[in-house]
């Protein structure tokens, strides 16, 4: 049986790094992906586990990306992070499928 992977896509290093240090302190398996096109290049979304997700990066969109993933049948749970408290954003994400839309001051333990 293939062990549950949390992927982390994220164009910030530190903010990767602190969620994956946090997360695999859990006993988690993490994968980091530092833009949304790596992810989809790289990642085997078979795979079962979820998406950790930043809205806002360069080239493509966290928001993008889903819609790309939704194209493509993946069934992943997405959890957004968002260094900012974007109502419009949340409610779209959610309407699309997502998990939850979290803000990155959000205590570690709510991630989990």
């Amino acid at each position: 049986m293939t062990t549950p992977l949390v992927r982390i896509v994220d164009d910030d290093a530190d903010a990767r790094s602190s969620s994956s240090f946090f997360l695999s302190m859990m006993g988690l398996e993490i994968k980091e992906y530092e833009s949304a096109q790596r992810f989809l290049d790289e990642d085997d979304m078979n795979r079962p586990g979820c998406i950790i997700l930043d809205v806002r990066m360069p080239d493509m969109t966290g928001m993008e990306l889903q819609v790309k993933l939704n194209q493509k049948n993946c069934r992943l749970p997405i959890i957004f992070l968002s260094g900012h408290g974007e109502l419009d954003l949340a409610v779209h994400a959610r309407k699309r499928g997502a998990s939850d839309f979290l803000q990155k001051s959000a205590k570690p333990e709510r991630l989990l």
